[in-house]
């Protein structure tokens, strides 16, 4: 490392320069120093005063207000001197919401600007009577009365408060706002008359439109409108009659008389529906309800025909109510079934009577017998017996082919107004005999082979030939031509040239007309 001592630093003489020296600092003039700042100011206050424009700022509110633009700007009142660009601006009024948006100045000399302030709400209270009344502002519901300090916007609005039992009352509201307390006092007119109600006797029940209000004598506070007012009173029948009831009109109605309630009187008879009368004027059928006279003796009589008639003498206290159930005898006749074949079930009203021909005693109105076994055709019949004189029913059962010969008709007239004779084969001698054509006849074609015909089957045939118009319903096309200058084709006359597949159709057709089933 070496000798220690030789490393050592050592202090040097120091001494400052003086004022003379020739790096000496010179000292800034302080009047050099406001000159060029004044230079400046005023430099830069010429250039602002060429380079702004005029602002006005106009604040639009019924009371006075202020209005402050942000940046750099000279006032002089209610104008600004100011440089082009954008700016906040913003005012305010007592009474009004804080208005405040961006502003941008253009380079015209001179610019007007308004700032139109919103009024803050007013404050309403709203009291009523009656109270609890529901009210609305521009059909809004706002709540129920009495309230204070509802805020409600500056302007026009309509008003409305309604109450149960009174007339709905709407006006116009005018509402000052800018935070302007406001105070109304509204009355709703009543919709009700009072209506003084008695009765004699006294003690009725008053219901208006089925509710009741009290008992009479009664004064009820009824709204305006027709209603239907009834009294009801135990033992007296109901007095209804309707009213009409004007708004703030007190009417006195005239004592009304109850008149005692008719007895009621539920009659049923066996057998059902038999004609009841009431001292000699005919009621109804039963079963029946009657309202009678109270207190007071009323003949009751019941008939029906096949059965002997019933009386009875009734009473009835005044709203009082009675079932009266009263049978009739029947009166009966004999009546003489004879069936055949002899073991077919007879049957009366649907109800089974026993097999075979048998003496039936029924009452004297009309039965309805039926005979039935199995494999013939069923047979119904009405009768009518009379007391004291025995009856006489023949019944005939047909098997089903026997009953549909035995149905048809020896002619009957179509659709088509054509007569149709009925033709049985069988009841005829000439039931058998040849169709076609012998080989030596002239004009004879291949299928009219001779061959021998045998008719089983009864048929219908028409007594005249069909005739042009009956065809042409059919086929409107048709013509039967003429013969050597002689016309064929004559309603009345009968149709000609036609094919048998024209003919086969034709008969389909007409069936299709009658109901039946194509061949």
């Amino acid at each position: 490392m070496g000798d220690p001592d030789a490393q050592r630093i050592q202090a040097a003489a120091f001494e400052p320069l003086s004022e003379t020296s020739s790096g000496a600092k010179r000292r800034l003039n302080p009047r050099r120093i406001a000159l060029l700042v004044a230079g400046v100011v005023f430099s830069f206050a010429l250039w602002f005063l060429l380079t702004a424009r005029s602002l006005e700022l106009q604040v639009i509110a019924e009371v006075p207000g202020t209005a402050s633009i942000s940046g750099l700007s000279l006032p002089f009142g209610e104008r600004y001197l100011i440089r082009p660009g954008k700016y906040m601006v913003v005012a305010a009024a007592p009474g009004y919401h804080p208005f405040q948006k961006e502003l941008e100045v253009t380079r015209d000399a001179s610019q007007t600007v308004e700032l139109v302030l919103q009024p803050l709400p007013g404050r309403i209270s709203i009291a009523s009577d009656p109270s609890a009344a529901t009210v609305f502002i521009d059909g809004e519901t706002v709540g129920s009365s009495p309230f204070e300090d509802l805020a409600v916007e500056a302007g026009e609005h309509v008003i409305r408060v309604e109450a149960p039992r009174f007339r709905t009352l709407e006006q116009a509201l005018s509402v000052t706002g800018r935070d302007v307390q406001q105070n109304l006092s509204l009355t709703l007119e009543p919709a009700w008359g009072d209506i003084s109600i008695a009765s004699e006797p006294a003690l009725a029940t008053v219901l208006v439109d089925g509710e009741p209000f009290g008992e009479t004598p009664l004064v009820a506070e009824i709204l305006e409108g027709e209603h239907t007012i009834s009294l009801r009173l135990p033992g007296f029948a109901d007095e209804v009659f309707p009213l009409i009831v004007e708004a703030g009109v007190a009417q006195v109605l005239e004592q009304i008389q109850l008149t005692p309630a008719t007895g009621v009187l539920s009659v049923t008879s066996s057998p059902s529906q038999a004609n009841v009368s009431v001292n000699g004027v005919f009621a109804g059928q039963t079963p029946l309800e009657l309202e009678l006279e109270p207190n007071k003796s009323h003949r009751l009589s019941l008939s029906k025909a096949g059965y002997r008639r019933a009386s009875r003498t009734i009473e009835m206290a005044a709203g009082s109510s009675k079932d009266e159930q009263i049978s009739l005898p029947p009166l009966l006749g004999d009546v003489l079934v004879r069936v055949s074949p002899a073991n077919a079930e007879l049957f009366v009203n649907g109800r089974s009577v026993g097999v075979g021909t048998q003496t039936l005693s029924l009452p004297a109105v009309s039965q309805r017998i039926e005979a039935r076994l199995e494999g013939y055709e069923t047979i119904r019949q009405s009768v009518t017996p009379r007391a004291g004189l025995e009856g006489l029913v023949e019944m005939t059962l047909l098997t089903p082919e026997a009953a549909r010969k035995a149905r048809l008709k020896p002619q009957y007239a179509t659709a088509l107004g054509q007569t149709m004779v009925l033709m049985n084969p069988v009841d005829s001698p000439r039931n058998e005999f040849s169709m076609g054509a012998s080989r030596r006849d002239p004009g004879r074609r291949a299928n009219e082979v001779l061959h021998p015909v045998r008719l089983e089957r009864p048929f219908y045939v028409q007594a005249k030939e069909v005739t042009n118009a009956a065809f042409r319903l059919f086929d409107s096309t048709h013509g039967s031509g003429q013969v050597e200058g002689n016309s064929l084709n004559r309603e009345k006359q009968p149709v000609v040239q036609v094919s048998w597949q024209q003919a086969a159709s034709f008969c389909n057709w007409l069936s299709q007309q009658e109901g039946l089933q194509r061949f």
